[in-house]
């Protein structure tokens, strides 16, 4: 749904204009080549078979990664209010997603093509600059994480607390067992300190 007053992009310009500032016509060209999206509590924004080739930034709301194996849901990460969010396969490599990607609370997005992004950094080469500050972030934030797979469940659970307490805060304590490798038992134990 195109935005004709142009409200939820603040959260998007304020976020880009930490790397660097970014000039109003760029930001103009944004508005027109993107749109906003909304979605309910529980929808699909991909599921396995889709093959996105969208760049997210969650304006509000709460998405979670997961996939299915042997017929149970194991969650691989979350994101929320201020993160952008691709499915790495479709969107770099047109393949299709092996994840869904599930709002877990009500979601508002911006969402805009990788056409739109491609054409816009050539465009403006100050942005291309952005997307290569923000693929670096990310993915240093993918190899961070990556390296709690070697943590014990309680550990991963002092880093979540430490580093991205909105995921206790917003996640069901099942999504967050799974992520943690871990029965939803185990988990409140945890939680509960008493491990």
């Amino acid at each position: 749904m195109k935005n004709p007053d142009n409200a939820g992009y603040a959260g998007l310009f304020a976020r880009i204009d930490q790397i660097q500032p970014h000039p109003e016509d760029l930001k103009k060209e944004i508005i027109e080549r993107s749109c906003i999206e909304q979605f309910k509590k529980n929808d699909l924004m991909v599921k396995p078979g889709d093959t996105s080739r969208h760049c997210y930034f969650i304006i509000d709301g709460f998405v979670r990664l997961y996939h299915d194996h042997k017929r149970k849901e194991v969650t691989t990460w979350f994101l929320h209010k201020g993160d952008f969010m691709i499915q790495l396969n479709g969107y770099y490599f047109n393949q299709e997603s092996p994840e869904y990607l599930q709002a877990s609370e009500d979601t508002t997005c911006i969402k805009l093509h990788i056409d739109d992004q491609t054409w816009l950094c050539e465009k403006y080469p100050l942005f291309f600059h952005t997307y290569a500050t923000l693929t670096q972030l990310y993915y240093f934030q993918l190899t961070q994480r990556d390296a709690w797979k070697a943590y014990k469940a309680k550990e991963k659970y002092r880093k979540l607390l430490e580093e991205y307490p909105y995921i206790i805060q917003l996640a069901q304590c099942a999504h967050i067992a799974s992520y943690l490798g871990i029965s939803e038992f185990h988990y409140s134990k945890i939680k509960n300190h008493r491990l």
